[in-house]
């Protein structure tokens, strides 16, 4: 696929937060799909980007621009732990990180980017730099999460793009999809596999109406008319 970077390099602020939103959303699906492969990407992408503990936010892995962004080796970084990380943010921030994340947990925020803002000595500066951070759960256990400096903002998007391919989802559809409750990308899921509603409903232990309201609300949420929309939808998301 061709991709126009002309376009790309003249996103508005809020086309390159929702084109970020869906590449790390990608990248939790490629990681479900193919850790080996989504270990091998990390490593490859020159924007900063790394695996942590969801509790102790240790890092479990590390990229090179990570890395150059924190200033740190990376074996202190993997050896230390959060203590190594935290000492270059701001104090007055971290208690309200914590707070921050601590309301978020993997069952009701697993499929969703988690965004918060954070300032902290990077590149080897002794001035604190705000810094946009993007969270994905990829398990219970661990966080994948972008960092964007806000000098570079308009940046990150284009450089995902660039390097991982244009995406065949448009943020319109991206935030549809993310409108779906947890029940309703469960019931799209079956839909799109060819269940029918007394099969579906059989499956998940609820009667056919409510199986039809579901559907109804899913088709409306979607912007949908035909089924042929919801497999593509489903394939897009890669539920099937």
């Amino acid at each position: 696929m061709d991709i126009n970077l002309n376009k790309i390099m003249h996103l508005t602020e809020k086309e390159a937060e929702i084109t970020n939103h869906i590449y790390l959303d990608k990248m939790r699906r490629l990681y479900l799909k193919n850790k080996r492969h989504f270990d091998q990407v990390v490593e490859y992408l020159p924007i900063p980007v790394v695996k942590s503990d969801v509790k102790s936010w240790d890092f479990t892995q590390i990229n090179d621009s990570a890395q150059c962004m924190l200033g740190l080796e990376r074996e202190y970084v993997l050896d230390n732990g959060s203590k190594a990380t935290t000492s270059l943010v701001q104090p007055e921030n971290i208690p309200v990180i914590r707070k921050y994340l601590s309301s978020r947990n993997f069952n009701d925020s697993g499929d969703k980017v988690i965004p918060y803002f954070q300032n902290a000595r990077l590149f080897n500066k002794e001035e604190y730099i705000w810094t946009l951070t993007y969270k994905i759960f990829l398990n219970e256990n661990e966080y994948f999460s972008l960092y964007q400096p806000m000098h570079d903002f308009r940046v990150v998007a284009p450089t995902l793009i660039k390097h991982l391919g244009d995406t065949v989802m448009d943020m319109e559809s991206y935030n549809r999809f993310h409108s779906l409750t947890r029940r309703e990308k469960e019931i799209l899921k079956n839909v799109a596999s060819g269940s029918s509603n007394k099969e579906i409903g059989e499956s998940l232990f609820i009667s056919e109406h409510t199986v039809r309201t579901h559907r109804n609300n899913i088709w409306r949420k979607l912007n949908i008319s035909h089924i042929k929309d919801a497999i593509r939808f489903a394939g897009l998301f890669e539920l099937q």
